[in-house]
């Protein structure tokens, strides 16, 4: 029952964001925790197996939705003028400042962030008192996922000043997993 309960989630979720991938933001999210939902359903009720059963239905729905909309699409008759890459080099020294200043909110401290997370995660898989090869794994796969979700948050700010508190967030989360209560 949790697992038909899980896989109807998650088909759900992936049908909202697709909803919701145009200017429909909250449809869109409203998607994605439908998405994470499912995912904590079927890692309770099925562990490993139920996730890579849940994932897969969720890849073929997308797949699907994807193979639908390319058939929707007209081929057109002329093909798109395409325009060689460029790479322009900042002509001020702010820009090269500002350029290196993403760089080192999104790597070093996006990935301090996402362990800190990971940690967390692992502090509160001991609390509830699951096996400690089980939190290991908790820990290796929530760090380079905090840090995927974390990055993609981040990247989308108008502005480095404004890329701070994501992964201020994501670490205050993990430290307040990890602290013991």
């Amino acid at each position: 029952m949790v697992l038909t309960t899980a896989l109807a989630l998650a088909i759900a979720g992936i049908l909202l964001v697709r909803q919701g991938w145009g200017a429909k933001r909250g449809v869109a999210l409203g998607g994605w925790a439908a998405v994470g939902a499912a995912v904590v359903l079927l890692a309770a009720g099925d562990g490993a197996w139920g996730i890579a059963v849940g994932a897969t239905v969720a890849m073929l729905v997308a797949f699907g939705l994807l193979a639908r909309e390319g058939l929707r699409t007209a081929p057109t008759r002329t093909p798109p003028q395409r325009q060689p890459a460029s790479v322009t080099l900042p002509h001020r020294a702010l820009g090269v400042g500002r350029r290196l200043l993403v760089f080192v909110l999104v790597v070093p401290v996006g990935v301090a962030a996402s362990y800190v997370f990971a940690i967390g995660a692992e502090g509160a898989a001991a609390r509830l008192g699951w096996h400690p090869a089980d939190r290991t794994a908790v820990a290796f796969v929530t760090a380079p996922v905090a840090w995927t979700v974390l990055v993609s948050v981040q990247l989308i700010q108008p502005g480095p000043s404004r890329m701070v508190l994501p992964p201020a967030v994501c670490a205050a989360i993990g430290l307040l997993l990890w602290w013991p209560l």
